[in-house]
């Protein structure tokens, strides 16, 4: 009886099911529903969330009841007061959450499960996309992206470029919770390196897929900026060591590397920071090397390898060191003088390279005396020691308030902790003799004074010895004196002073005698003054006396008589004045 019983209420149980199953038409809404708005799929707060299911035939009843379970609690309800048609019925839910499990609905005054664990998710908003250059050597680029308000947690990005997978992973590290009245949504911000071999130059876009346990969202294009790839530094070794540094050994041989990448540069130089020296240039290329033979104290320096494009270029390091006492950076002149006032400074600047560093108590000035050294006085000199580069100093010392006693032979000596003596320099300090610059002055002042006084009084006397001159010379080209004769009475008397017989000289006289010349006596004529001749001033020629008149008398034998009163020209004599 008992068991007639059973299997009568399974029958009637399997019969009522079947009906209401019948009369529902209702079919599985299938194990996916999209939550927004059907035109982008975007779920928001302010609008209502469409859950969509298929009706096999239309219900006999024009009204359907539904309501939304969270955990087995129907949480929402609502009546849909529009017929439902056979093919398809729009449940409408309004503030749909993410929590919501399932979805069940009441047809025909039958409640059936239309959507068994409903799963919902949101596609992301706000997404945004940037790309940087990324510091290092390697100087890929970068892609930071973010989204908000997307469900579930579980996503996975894609990044394409021109069809080629960047890169794909698991973010939920990155994601953090933004709870809403509507559930708890998540938020992404991730940022990621884009290596250089996905990357070649004209990349302008990339797409951001994420990807659920429930479904895949359509891909959203991230537009950039074109984007061009330069060339970086992408291995710098000494010996096959890393940076940032090495330690040599001494006399070993170094040989420096620099690779290049992805693209070629155009110029690679490898040189020195502290010399600020070039080593060697190449380009265009991939890689460069230079080999330092023998490593000594003078190659401590920190090593750059510069890679340039002509527009952008970047530089690696690599600082290679060994144990060396302190040496000079530059040439300097040894066994030199310096000078300076009683109580005047002495000033001394050394850039030296020196590993481990020098400190001011490893600088000693010493005072040479008969080839022997004695510390100076402790307050004489003051030193500072300044790093200029990796290994370089600049060792500045000074002497201040050098008086008389402290003009003597000197020794400077500049170590560090592993060498007890490095460079050595050797000066005299030498007083300067004060000069007073007003008496200098004064006294130059003084002597050029005299000097022109000097000169213009010479010039003066020139030009006035050389218009006497001139007038003297005026003067006897003008004046003719003729002295008067004395003790002359007769031609005889005179010749017989010479010697010379009357009688002889008649008969040597010659017998064709011409007639008489007359004669110009002169007379003494009174002083002339005579002025200064000029450009525009005329030859001055001086006046003379007539002649006299004299009568000359022809003697019956044709001789002419001369008057004893004048002493005239003689025939054969010249004459003398102007004619």
């Amino acid at each position: 009886m008992g068991k007639s019983l059973c299997m009568i209420s399974f029958g009637l149980f399997t019969l009522v099911f079947m009906f209401a199953f019948q009369n529902s038409d209702a079919q599985s809404c299938g194990s996916t529903y999209r939550v927004g708005q059907p035109a982008n799929f975007t779920y928001s707060n302010s609008s209502a969330v469409h859950v969509e299911w298929r009706l096999q035939s239309t219900p006999s009843v024009n009204k359907t009841i539904a309501c939304t379970l969270d955990n087995n609690t129907c949480s929402s309800s609502t009546e849909l007061t529009a017929s439902a048609t056979a093919g398809q019925s729009v449940l409408t839910i309004n503030q749909m959450r993410t929590n919501y499990k399932s979805v069940y609905a009441v047809v025909d005054g039958v409640e059936s499960i239309i959507c068994r664990e409903l799963k919902i998710y949101a596609q992301p908003e706000n997404i945004t996309c940037s790309i940087e250059r990324q510091s290092g050597s390697t100087n890929d680029p970068v892609i930071t992206f973010s989204a908000t308000n997307f469900f579930p947690v579980a996503n996975i990005a894609y990044f394409t470029s021109n069809g080629t997978t960047i890169y794909r992973g698991s973010y939920a590290v990155s994601l953090s919770p933004a709870s809403t009245s509507n559930g708890t949504y998540y938020n992404v911000r991730e940022t990621r390196r884009v290596t250089s071999p996905f990357l070649r130059r004209g990349t302008n876009s990339f797409f951001i897929t994420f990807e659920s346990g429930y479904a895949d969202t359509p891909g959203v294009n991230c537009s950039l900026p074109s984007i061009d790839i330069y060339p970086a530094v992408a291995s710098f070794t000494a010996n096959g060591y890393s940076p940032p540094s090495m330690s040599a050994s001494f006399n070993s041989s170094v040989t420096l590397t620099c690779n290049v990448g992805p693209v070629p540069a155009e110029t690679i130089t490898l040189s020195r920071r502290g010399m600020g020296t070039r080593l060697n240039t190449t380009g265009p290329g991939t890689s460069i090397t230079y080999l330092i033979p023998a490593f000594g104290c003078s190659d401590l320096d920190e090593y750059l390898c510069t890679v340039d494009n002509g527009q952008w270029s970047k530089a690696s390091t690599f600082s290679v060191s060994t144990t060396c006492p302190p040496v000079t950076a530059h040439d300097f002149q040894n066994n030199v003088t310096l000078t300076t006032e009683n109580g005047g400074s002495i000033f001394i600047t050394f850039k030296v390279i020196s590993y481990p560093s020098p400190l001011p108590n490893d600088v000693t000035l010493w005072i040479l005396e008969d080839g022997r050294r004695y510390a100076s006085r402790a307050d004489l000199r003051t030193t500072n020691i300044e790093l200029t580069s990796q290994y370089f100093y600049d060792v500045n010392v000074a002497l201040l308030e050098v008086h008389d006693s402290d003009f003597r032979d000197y020794a400077l000596v500049i170590a560090n902790a592993n060498s007890g003596d490095g460079i050595s320099y050797f000066f005299t300090a030498s007083q300067k003799t004060s000069v007073d610059v007003r008496g200098v002055a004064i006294g130059v002042g003084v002597v050029a004074v005299v000097l022109l006084i000097v000169v213009v009084v010479i010039i003066a006397l020139l030009v006035c010895r050389r218009r006497r001159r001139r007038a003297a010379s005026q003067k006897h080209v003008g004046e003719t004196e003729m002295v008067k004769p004395q003790n002359y009475d007769s031609t005889e008397s005179s010749d017989a002073s010479w010697g010379i017989d009357s009688k002889s000289r008649e008969a040597a006289a010659p017998k064709n005698k011409m007639p008489p010349r007359p004669v110009k006596t002169a007379t003494r004529s009174t002083e002339q003054t005579y002025e200064p001749m000029t450009e525009n001033s005329k030859p001055h020629r001086p006046h003379l006396p007539p002649p006299p008149e004299d009568v000359y008398e022809i003697e019956p034998n044709g001789d002419s008589q001369r008057p004893q009163s004048y002493y005239g020209n003689m025939p054969d004599q010249p004459i003398y004045g102007n004619a």
